[in-house]
């Protein structure tokens, strides 16, 4: 018997198991400043209005306290993506999930130079290739979750060939040398260390209320299969095409 116990012991730490070691972060949505909802509206709403859309943005600010995202990586490959939650989803919580890129995930492979973000589209999975971002990395830290964390800014400007229109966007993050890991929530990736807190525009942002490392986990990190592979150009044609159509067939 004391032989059959040493060889199952044997073979429960020898033998390899599909587990392996990766880590977490869990991001929520926060808010910068509580901004007055009226008042943004007031240049942009006729009067009758004003009132049921500032409920309504209200309402979505609301929602957005239920959104949580996570990002699992090892030391080559990421992954981002929404965490579902069937009990709020109601209009504001689906919203708030467009606003958000709830319906993306965002798949990062450090041998690879570009992200890919990878959008259910009503059932068909769309591999849009992100652009790589040039990120300025300033002097100003902070603590996040114990961890010193540097400030870091990218603009992003590319042309629109659709609409012949510039779009510009600003992103700001927070990364931590601490865990030398070039990833990060929604894509923000590239800086000499993991992101904590993100945010475009300067409003909204997310950041890590949970960081797990070195955790066992069945949990593969990539992307579905069966995808169409576009350029941010070509999607933005294709949503500005079926939005065309959709307001001629209702005319």
């Amino acid at each position: 018997m004391k032989y059959i116990l040493i060889a199952i012991l044997v073979l429960f730490f020898y033998l390899p198991s599909h587990a392996q070691k990766i880590n977490s972060v869990i991001y929520k949505v926060g808010s910068y400043s509580v901004s007055n909802p009226e008042k943004s509206t007031e240049n942009l709403i006729d009067d009758p209005l004003r009132g049921e859309v500032t409920e309504h943005l209200k309402q979505v600010n609301e929602a957005m306290e239920n959104i949580v995202f996570e990002l699992y990586f090892s030391q080559e490959k990421a992954i981002y993506g929404l965490i579902p939650n069937v009990k709020h989803e109601d209009f504001n919580y689906k919203t708030a999930l467009i606003l958000l890129k709830g319906n993306s995930t965002y798949f990062k492979n450090i041998n690879e130079p570009n992200t890919i973000q990878q959008i259910d589209n009503n059932g068909e999975l769309i591999d849009l290739i992100m652009p790589i971002y040039d990120w300025e990395i300033t002097k100003e830290t902070k603590m996040i979750n114990n961890y010193l964390c540097y400030k870091a800014i990218a603009n992003l400007n590319w042309e629109n060939q659709h609409s012949k229109t510039t779009n510009r966007q600003q992103y700001t993050v927070w990364f931590t040398p601490e865990i030398p890991l070039p990833f990060g929530p929604m894509g923000l990736d590239g800086l000499p260390g993991l992101v904590l807190e993100a945010s475009q525009g300067g409003r909204l942002f997310l950041y890590a209320s949970n960081i797990e490392l070195n955790k066992r986990s069945n949990k593969k990190i990539e992307l579905s299969t069966g995808s169409k592979i576009m350029t941010y150009e070509d999607y933005t044609g294709l949503i500005l095409e079926k939005v065309k159509n959709t307001i001629q067939n209702n005319r």
